[in-house]
């Protein structure tokens, strides 16, 4: 693992990250879940910090696009390197950057919301009422 991403790279993840304003959506022609495919293609582990918020904001294709990148950089993790990639995520994460925001203010609720993709509405609905008992 290199640790670092390229400047390509880099450059996908901020054109991602930068479509969220009104301008920008006319501007690019791409739509984030090609965006996305192109970091996956790229092959940079990496870029999965900055592809886990996508999970929580982005839209259902989005966050298809999102899981399934994150799956893709992940298989191509060797056995050794799992280690090396933990440690470069949780330095990676003390590292703020504004567009990591809702990673790291995410709250049980927006696990759980209606855009999730992770559980059933029954399961959901079982899960949301364990949390309110919570206080959450």
């Amino acid at each position: 693992m290199k640790h670092k991403l390229s400047q390509a790279t880099e450059e996908l993840i901020e054109l991602l990250y930068s479509r969220a304003g009104f301008w920008n959506r006319f501007v690019h022609a791409e739509t984030p879940e090609e965006i996305i495919r192109k970091i996956l293609q790229a092959g940079e582990p990496e870029a999965i910090p900055d592809l886990l918020p996508v999970l929580i904001t982005g839209d259902k294709r989005s966050i298809k696009a999102s899981a399934e990148a994150i799956h893709g950089l992940l298989r191509q993790l060797k056995p050794i390197d799992f280690v090396s990639f933990d440690q470069f995520v949780r330095q990676g994460y003390s590292d703020w950057r504004p567009r990591r925001e809702p990673w790291y203010t995410m709250k049980p609720r927006d696990v759980l919301g209606e855009r999730s993709l992770l559980v059933s509405s029954e399961t959901q609905r079982k899960l949301e009422s364990i949390v309110k008992s919570f206080g959450g």
